[in-house]
């Protein structure tokens, strides 16, 4: 038992260490996303191996002959312990929330920059300009000028539409 309470002990440290890189991450005022979700990941990962361990203290907690208050006190930290991660899960999500919404309204204010851009462009080529009206050619009854005419209205002819 007392190697397991050694060994407890150390995966309690670097649980509580990975905890505290999660939460030193997220309160950076430049925050990458993928940093802060590699903290999340390790403590994750500790908090798993840390729970292993508490698993196998509670058999041993349950078959041993000890003081009631003794036991009562390693459960209640087992509890903490499985509280801190769901603390830290809960500080991780809500600044998973704060990033995509910060992402969302970026892309929205680019949306509308591309379509102010857009809406200026249009509005440059929609100029009016004075041209010369333009004119169909007439059919003469001429043989020789009959392509040209039928030239203008050969493609509205032919369209399936």
């Amino acid at each position: 038992m007392e190697t397991l309470k050694a060994e407890r002990t150390i995966a309690r440290r670097i649980f509580s260490r990975a905890c505290t890189a999660l939460e030193q991450e997220i309160a950076k005022d430049s925050v990458e996303y993928p940093a802060a979700l590699a903290r999340m990941k390790t403590m994750e990962y500790e908090a798993q191996k840390l729970f292993r361990i508490d698993d196998e203290m509670k058999v041993l907690l349950m078959t041993e002959q000890m003081d009631e208050e003794v036991r009562l006190k390693e459960f209640e930290d087992i509890s903490d312990y499985r509280n801190k991660l769901y603390l830290f899960r809960g500080k991780f999500e809500s600044y998973n929330r704060a990033v995509k919404e910060t992402r969302d309204r970026e892309f929205v204010d680019a949306q509308s920059v591309v379509s102010g851009s857009q809406y200026n462009n249009n509005m440059k080529s929609k100029r009016n300009f004075k041209l010369p009206k333009i004119e169909q050619k007439q059919f003469d009854g001429e043989l020789k000028n009959w392509l040209g005419f039928w030239g203008q209205f050969k493609v509205i002819d032919e369209s399936p539409t």
